[in-house]
């Protein structure tokens, strides 16, 4: 294979996705589920339907007490209403982008 027919195969963020930090801006209302949430996946998508949710959910590392750690799933919501509906229908915690978010390397942490 010559230098001239090589393709360049670096990766890119795909076209049109939100990216976290986006996500952030525009559904600021966020709500931190613990696992398991398998049991709870089909009754979370119909109440989810019609709702000020972002399009695809965030992932964060609580780091608790005693060096507890736990995966938690964000449901981003852009209306506060919203976001309080869903925490009375399933509990989780409040998370705030803004105040809970770590800095730099530690961005997908939340040292609750």
């Amino acid at each position: 294979m010559t230098t001239e027919n090589k393709k360049d195969y670096t990766m890119s963020r795909r076209k049109g996705e939100l990216t976290p930090a986006r996500i952030d801006q525009l559904y600021p209302f966020q709500i931190a589920l613990e696992p398991p949430l398998g049991r709870l996946v089909d009754k979370i998508q119909e109440f989810l339907k019609g709702r000020s949710v972002a399009p695809r959910t965030q992932g964060v590392i609580r780091c608790g007490p005693g060096r507890e750690v736990v995966d938690c799933t964000l449901f981003c919501f852009a209306d506060e209403t919203d976001a309080i509906q869903f925490k009375a229908e399933f509990g989780g915690a409040s998370f705030d982008p803004k105040q809970d978010r770590g800095k730099g390397l530690r961005k997908r942490f939340w040292d609750a």
